[in-house]
């Protein structure tokens, strides 16, 4: 069985030479159930690597279509994209209803300026969000320090006997650094 099509092709012509040199003078040939002749029995292998010749013309006019295809479809995109601006530029407000004739969306259409007081109560909105989530910002943070209160560390002892002794932390009640009014957490376990 060939490994390769260079190798399948190589294989059917060297069966082809042998069937010319040594079965030439047999009349007929039985294989697998099937009689051949020498003449048909060399048309099998002539068929297989002239299918193997058609694919490989095919797939390279196949390439060759591709890259044609990938050539026109970029030049295609430059020009849609021209065309597009061209249509916004030369017909205004006629334009979006006539972009869909030509296959493009139209715009969406803007909900115009904010009025002052819309601003307003979006930026309100926003900061009675942060306060609810207890975000704050990276200033704000750089101000929140931790109150907790670590005893002193006792020395190593050199006995090989010695029990260590419990290290005692007095913890404060944290205080809200935000000024949003909330009530201090309890210390846990509390």
């Amino acid at each position: 069985m060939a490994s390769s099509k260079a190798d399948a092709l190589a294989a059917n012509a060297k069966a082809q030479a042998g069937i010319d040199q040594y079965l030439s003078g047999v009349t007929n040939i039985t294989l697998d159930g099937v009689a051949y002749t020498p003449t048909s029995l060399k048309a099998v292998f002539q068929a297989d690597t002239s299918a193997l010749n058609d694919a490989d013309t095919a797939k390279s006019q196949w390439k060759q279509k591709a890259q044609t295809a990938n050539t026109a479809n970029a030049a295609t995109a430059v020009v849609r994209t021209g065309l597009r601006a061209y249509i916004m530029a030369t017909y205004g407000s006629k334009a979006p209803a006539m972009l869909e004739s030509f296959g493009f969306t139209a715009p969406k259409a803007t909900s115009g300026t904010r009025s002052t007081k819309i601003k307003f109560q979006a930026a309100e909105r926003a900061a009675e969000t942060r306060t609810l989530r207890h975000t704050t910002g990276k200033n704000q943070k750089k101000d929140i320090k931790s109150t907790l209160v670590v005893g002193p560390i006792p020395a190593p002892e050199t006995s090989s006997t010695s029990e260590s002794s419990p290290v005692t932390a007095t913890v404060a009640p944290a205080t809200s650094q935000a000024g949003n009014g909330s009530a201090p957490k309890p210390p846990a376990g509390g």
